[in-house]
Formats: structure tokens, C-alpha cells, sequence
């Protein structure tokens, strides 16, 4: 090789060295230049970690990272709680004030709720025995109204009804069983009234008397469904044997079950229906459930203990997290600045936001499941991945789907049918939300402050700013920051109204 293409050569790999152009090919050796060989090279034009891209790198150490600082921060929070007030909370206490006798009238209040869902299917049946007295009902008596079934992806028969007119005995009928149902919600609050019951176990009580609500409002429906597509256009009677009545399960999961075996009305009118609709974990009624054919025991008991287990850690975390700092502190909006309501606001964050956690794994993963596995329930969607929402209403949709899909499909789509916009419909879904909301505090706490019902409105204003937030990542922390400085101020709020009405 003359020296001139040497030289060219050396030339030519400097020139790339120095241009960040060499690969693993290009890697120089000694015979080729001997001035970058002992020069020993290690720099190339390279791109920052952060500014490069065209890289796809991976933050799980960041991941456990934040991992780590959560630990510390809940661990330094025990530590400081613990120091400070010792242990305070008593877990054999809370089955002591199950068992109080001024309590009494809140288990009796339970198993009311069976009577109730008892009276609801007798006068169900009392209203088909009319209907067969008096005979055939023609639908040429509902000319103006037309009758729609949409079947769901899932599996669940939704039937849209857009009447511009309604039987007569239909309406009464429905209007009736509204008052019923209306005037459950008042037993709570007349309990608060006469005994001096523990306002805890009264609010546990009102949490389940508004799921009793949604799920007899929507056994009645389900039924009206039935009965105007049924009675009022033909036979009373069900015909299990004709495909136009099995046409009306098209979801993937009843399709796969024997039509022998498919329950129709009214022949879904009996005890053993409705009982078990009461304990199943939704909302939503149907004569027919999607069902296990065997319960796996083991994952009943692992259910039991993770259920118990969560339930009274729960229960010490709010008397030791939040009950015993408040009262120690004597909160008061009035006596204090600013500054001090910030930090007890941000105080409190840490340990409202652990507990509500806490508690959204309790009854949507243990309990919900243990139901389900108790009573061979097959549908176990009971929440999607929420901690992903980038929006309030895509938050509210996927952390409880049990109320979800109650209000989609007995409020939402009604209310969209009656010519309303989605956003007049929303707008309405967060108002009634609200009201069940503050009915839970406000019946325990025995006075109406209206917090929660205002802070349940106030989504609304936060879905649009969530809505119009081009980040994901930016939106998601508004959603987040929203659980967990919402819950704290609420709590700061209604304890400082009981203890004004205390002085």
C-alpha cells in the first residue's frame, strides 16, 4: 500500500471518529493510525440521556424510586402520629359499638331491607295478576309509542323505551312504587333523629339503603321493560320455545347458555330471584345472570381474610389518622391562620388518600369478589384501570362500574332520549350524585352542610378544565391532585361545622 493511500485512509477514519459516524466496524487498530490509538479515544458526538429522543428509555428506577419515597413518607407519618399521640385506636371497640344497644335499631334497619325487596316483587306480582284479569292488551292502545331493544356488548339486555304516551294503570303503577322506594331513604333519617346511634355505622347503613334503592328502581324497570314488551304487545304469558324471544340475548355470554334454562317474565318473579339480586354485586337488574357452575373455596377464604384484615385497618387508620389529630388540635377555621389550615389540609392528604385506597381495594377486590364467589356471580368487572383517567368523568366512570352502568342505563340514556344534550345529561347525573353524596354525611352528622353535594358540582367545572388539557400526563394529575386534596378539605370542613354546632 503506497503511503499516499495511507494517508488518505488515516485521513478518512479520523474524519469519522471525530463525526460520531463509527460503529463497531469502524473501531481503529493500531496498524491503521497509532495517533488515536494511544490517544486512547472514548469521546463521540453524542446526544444527552433526555435529549436524545429517538431513545426509548426506561424509568422502573424512577418507579421504585417513588416507591421508596411513598414508604418513607407513610413510614415517617406513623412514626410521627405514634410519637406524638400513642396508640389510641382500639380495634376489639368497633365490634363493642356493633353490638351497643342504642345500634340495635341500625341491624334491625339491615334486615328491613329483605322486607322491602319482599313487598317489591309482591307488588309485582300483584300487578301481573291484574293484568291477567283483565285479559289481553292490544298495542294498538299505544299508537305513539315505539319500543326499541339494544343489547349490549356484554352481555346485558338494555331495553330503551321512547313512549310519547303511557297506559294509564302503567303509570300509577310506576308511580306508586316510586313513593315506595322514595320513602326507604327516610328510615335512616328517622333513626338519626330518635336514637342516638354511631354515626359510622349510620353511614355504612345509608351507603347500603341508596344500593338497596338502585337496585329495586331498576328491578322495577327491567320489569316494565318486560311487561310493555310482552303483555301490552301480545301474550302475558312468556314462549321460552320461540327464537324471537331468545333473539333478545345477543351478548356473547348468554348465547352460551341453554335456552332451556333462560328465565323470562314473569317467570322471574319469585323470591329466590329477587334475593339473590339483592346480594349480587350490581346494580342492574336482569332475569338472567351470567353464573359459575362451582365456587373455589380458596379464593372465597383468602376474600374473608383479606376483607376482615383491610376492614379494621382501615377503621384504626381513621381513628388514629384522622379522628385523634383533629380532636387533639381543636380545628376551628376561625382560630386559625392560614398557613395552619394549609399544613393540617396537607397533613391530612397523606393519610385520606392511603385510606381511601385502602378502602377502594376492601370492597371493589375483597368483598365485591367474595360476594361474587359466594354466590357463583360470573361477572367480575367491577372497576377498570382508573388511576389511568386523564379526565373527572372518565375517572368516575371506571373506578365504580356497578353505579356506572346503574346510571348510564336508568338516568343517562333516559334522559338523552328525552332530547337532552350529553352535557345537560351529565350536568343532571353530577347534581343527583351530589344529593346521594351528602345524604350519606349529612344523615349521620344529623345537619345539612352541603359540602359534598357542592364539591360533587364542582366536577363539573373540573371535567371541562381536564377536557381541554392537551397533556395526558397533565390531566392525570389534575384528576389526581383533585382525590387527594379533595377528600381532606371536605373532612376539614364538615368537622369544623360539628364542632361550631358543639359550642
Amino acid at each position: 500500500m503506497s503511503d499516499s493511500n495511507k494517508n488518505e485512509r488515516k485521513k478518512s477514519t479520523m474524519d469519522n471518529g471525530l463525526n460520531g459516524n463509527n460503529n463497531d466496524n469502524d473501531i481503529l487498530k493500531p496498524e491503521e493510525t497509532n495517533v488515536l490509538f494511544y490517544d486512547n479515544v472514548i469521546h463521540h458526538r453524542k446526544e444527552s440521556t433526555f435529549s436524545d429522543y429517538k431513545l426509548k428509555l426506561d424509568f422502573d428506577g424512577f418507579k421504585n424510586f417513588i416507591n421508596i419515597l411513598l414508604l418513607i413518607s407513610v413510614g415517617r407519618l406513623v412514626l410521627e402520629n405514634a410519637t406524638k399521640y400513642g396508640f389510641k385506636a382500639n380495634p376489639i371497640r368497633w365490634f363493642e359499638v356493633i353490638f351497643y344497644h342504642e345500634n340495635h335499631p341500625l341491624l334491625l334497619a339491615l334486615l328491613f331491607t329483605n322486607m322491602m325487596a319482599l313487598f317489591s316483587l309482591f307488588i309485582e306480582r300483584s300487578y301481573v295478576f291484574y293484568l291477567e284479569s283483565m285479559g289481553r292488551v292490544s298495542q294498538e292502545n299505544l299508537p305513539e309509542s315505539s319500543i326499541t331493544f339494544a343489547p349490549k356488548s356484554d352481555g346485558q339486555l338494555i331495553h330503551i323505551l321512547r313512549f310519547r304516551t303511557c297506559p294509564k294503570e302503567e303509570q300509577i303503577f310506576r308511580t306508586f312504587w316510586l313513593l315506595i322506594l322514595f320513602s326507604m331513604m327516610f328510615i335512616p333519617i328517622g333513626l338519626s333523629i330518635t336514637y342516638d346511634c354511631n354515626p359510622y355505622l349510620l353511614s355504612i347503613l345509608c351507603v347500603w339503603y341508596c344500593i338497596v334503592f338502585f337496585k329495586l328502581y331498576s328491578f322495577h324497570e327491567v320489569n316494565a321493560w318486560w311487561r310493555t314488551a310482552q303483555v301490552y304487545g301480545g301474550c302475558l304469558q312468556p314462549t321460552k320455545e320461540t327464537n324471537e324471544k331468545l333473539e333478545l340475548y345477543q351478548g356473547e355470554t348468554l348465547r352460551s347458555w341453554d335456552p332451556s334454562k333462560l328465565i323470562l317474565y314473569p317467570d322471574n318473579l319469585s323470591i329466590t330471584n329477587i334475593l339473590q339480586f339483592l346480594y349480587l354485586p350490581t346494580n342492574c337488574y336482569q332475569c338472567n345472570f351470567p353464573m359459575k357452575k362451582s365456587r373455589n373455596y380458596t379464593f372465597m377464604f383468602r376474600c374473608l381474610i383479606e376483607s376482615v384484615f383491610l376492614t379494621e385497618l382501615g377503621c384504626v387508620l381513621i381513628q388514629q389518622w384522622v379522628i385523634v389529630p383533629l380532636e387533639d388540635r381543636h380545628f376551628n377555621l376561625s382560630e386559625i391562620t392560614v398557613s395552619q389550615f394549609l399544613s393540617q389540609w396537607t397533613k391530612m392528604s397523606l393519610a385520606t388518600i392511603t385510606i381511601w385506597l385502602l378502602g377502594f381495594y376492601c370492597i371493589f377486590q375483597s368483598v365485591m369478589n367474595l360476594m361474587a364467589e359466594m354466590l357463583c356471580f360470573a361477572d367480575r368487572h367491577f372497576y377498570d384501570d382508573w388511576w389511568n383517567s386523564h379526565t373527572i368523568s372518565e375517572f368516575w366512570r371506571r373506578w365504580n362500574l356497578p353505579i356506572h352502568r346503574w346510571l348510564k342505563r336508568h338516568s343517562f340514556i333516559p334522559i338523552i332520549n328525552k332530547g337532552y344534550s350529553q352535557f345537560q345529561a351529565a350536568f343532571l347525573i353530577f347534581v343527583f350524585s351530589g344529593i346521594f353524596h351528602e345524604y350519606f354525611v349529612s344523615v349521620p352528622l344529623r345537619r345539612l352542610s352541603v359540602h359534598f353535594f357542592f364539591g360533587m358540582c364542582s366536577q363539573i367545572i373540573l371535567e371541562m378544565v381536564t377536557k381541554n388539557i392537551r397533556s395526558w400526563h397533565l390531566a392525570n394529575a389534575v384528576v389526581w391532585c383533585s382525590l387527594i386534596l379533595g377528600q381532606p378539605l371536605l373532612i376539614l370542613l364538615y368537622y369544623n361545622d360539628v364542632q361550631n354546632s358543639l359550642k
